[in-house]
């Protein structure tokens, strides 16, 4: 991901783990990740979840009625998604440096030029 230098001492990633991260793993995810977001004074909470799915799995699991329940595409290539479920809302007072931080995050998140592929 590719992340403003300022904000990126404020996160941190993980694996996913759990209850929710067993059902992503049965449903076919091939990998996922956690990126939480801490505050200068410790505070830290899941900015977003990852995902990572074979295409054809991926649009099985979509319902038109329902919110989706591995997030929202941002980029298929090569018959994998990954998709990403970001905060619905600001997780901060907008106001405040890490509410800051957050708008300027979310206004990344969905855009396919933010992720890289690694080597």
């Amino acid at each position: 991901m590719k992340v403003d230098s300022k904000i990126l001492p404020y996160l941190s990633v993980a694996s996913a783990t759990g209850e929710f991260a067993e059902q992503t793993r049965a449903a076919g995810a091939k990998d996922q990740a956690l990126v939480y977001y801490s505050t200068k004074l410790g505070v830290k909470a899941i900015f977003m979840g990852v995902y990572y799915f074979p295409a054809a799995i991926f649009d099985a699991l979509k319902n038109p009625n329902e919110p989706p329940g591995y997030g929202q595409e941002v980029i298929r290539k090569d018959g994998m998604v990954l998709s990403i479920a970001g905060p619905q809302d600001s997780i901060f007072d907008p106001k405040t440096i890490d509410g800051k931080n957050i708008s300027a995050l979310y206004a990344t998140i969905t855009k396919p030029g933010t992720y890289f592929s690694q080597p």
